[in-house]
């Protein structure tokens, strides 16, 4: 079991530093059980669905409505089984 966390700082889209993209922190977690030959377990990221920009392009100079943001992918989860045969 664990518990996974991490932070972004401010960051500029553009050469002249005036397009400033914000800050975004993320935590996330995972956990399971194993036993003799087989194991399970689950994990979910941005586990409290934090919306933050997770890449950008970067233009000489970029205005509020040029597209260059890409958002992060929202809270996910997913479990798995796995048996050694």
């Amino acid at each position: 079991r664990s518990a996974k966390s991490g932070l972004v700082g401010d960051r500029y889209a553009d050469f002249a530093n005036r397009y400033e993209v914000g800050d975004y922190g993320l935590l996330g977690l995972r956990g399971g059980w194993e036993g003799d030959g087989w194991r399970v377990f689950a994990t979910v990221h941005n586990l409290l669905d934090e919306h933050y920009v997770s890449t950008h392009s970067v233009r000489n100079v970029a205005a509020a409505d040029a597209a260059i943001l890409h958002p992060g992918a929202p809270r996910t989860a997913y479990a798995g089984v796995s048996v050694a045969l």
